[in-house]
Parts: C-alpha cells; structure tokens; sequence
C-alpha cells in the first residue's frame, strides 16, 4: 500500500505584514516533501490561510515549523481583526486526500497536536479528532474568541488535549481537526500555541 496524502488548510492570525506572512510561508515550503499550493492573505480579518499538502512524515515536520514560525512572528496581544481569533496558528485543518482516510486523518491530527503540545503550545482537538463530544463543533470550541476560552480554560471540560493549560497572551491557542473539504469554514483540526 502507498502512502497517504493529505492537504493541510492553517489560518494564522497575521495578514497585513506581507515580510512576515512569507517568512511563515517559507517555513512550511523549506520542508522537503511538501507542496505549498495557495496563501491568501486578508488584511481585514488580519488573517492568511495557507494551503499545502504532502505525505504524514513531511505533513509534520512542516507542522512544527509552521508552529515555531508563527510563534516568531505573531504577537496576539496587538492583533486586531474582524474575525475571532484563538491562536497566532489559529487552525489546522487536515483533509484526506488519495490513500487516506477521515479516521487517518483524525490521527494525524492527534499526533500534530501532540508534536505542537510538546513544544509548548495549547491544543485543542475539534471534528473527528475531538477528544469529547463538546469539542466536535469547531464554532463551539471558539465561542467567545481568545477572551472567551480564556475565561474557559480553568473548567476541566475545556483544558486543553495537548500542552499547557495557560492560555499565553502572545500565541493564544489553536484549533486542530479534520474535515471532509478544504474549506477553511469545515476545518480539520485544531490546536493551541503557546509560548
């Protein structure tokens, strides 16, 4: 059996500073194995989405520095924007593609997350890789915005499945799932950094 392609669909909360957005990009397309094939960027929601794709090994590597990179560059405490946002890698999306199922995609979402845990960040799982039924609808997970999980976070039902459970005032936190489209409104996964 081949491997499995997925495509992955982060929002990062930064789409005004044009040196920044490419350095965030450049960090994923520095990853060999790895095709980048979109960035749009929207300076009203302050906002870019990067689409790329590639195998699991790649996939995660171009994750992490996806992750560090946004942590760099994006400072949520001075973000502003028409759009809620929860993290400076807002969400990370994955969508099976050939070879890969919705359950392998859930997988890979969980062991993203846990590779962005480990460096710090908070992790959220939504879609098929919630880790609880509350968690499945990504609109509930980001009820409230940042602000609104904040005044969450100290529940156990809404500590974070990876990484600390301080939410940073400069990352904020991340949502991960996965999804059946592309679409950045379907997400795939989500997931929290940190600083």
């Amino acid at each position: 059996m081949g491997e499995k392609l997925y495509e992955a669909v982060p929002n990062f909360s930064e789409g005004r500073d044009e040196a920044k957005i490419r350095r965030i990009a450049d960090a994923v397309r520095s990853v060999r194995g790895v095709a980048v094939l979109d960035l749009h960027s929207d300076g009203d929601h302050n906002r870019s989405v990067l689409t790329f794709v590639g195998e699991e090994g790649p996939l995660l590597e171009a994750s992490s520095a996806l992750a560090r990179a946004c942590l760099r560059e994006i400072d949520l405490s001075a973000h502003s924007g028409v759009h809620p946002r929860m993290g400076a890698l807002d969400v990370l999306p994955f969508v099976p593609l050939a070879g890969a199922t919705m359950a392998a995609a859930a997988d890979l979402a969980r062991r993203v997350g846990e590779a962005l845990g480990a460096l710090g960040l908070p992790v959220y799982l939504y879609g098929e890789a919630a880790s609880a039924p509350h968690r499945r609808n990504l609109a509930d997970v980001r009820r409230g915005g940042y602000e609104g999980l904040s005044a969450r976070s100290g529940s156990p039902e809404w500590r974070p499945d990876y990484g600390p459970g301080v939410l940073p005032p400069r990352s904020g936190r991340s949502r991960w799932g996965h999804g059946p489209s592309s679409s950045p409104s379907t997400p795939t996964w989500t997931r929290a950094p940190s600083r």
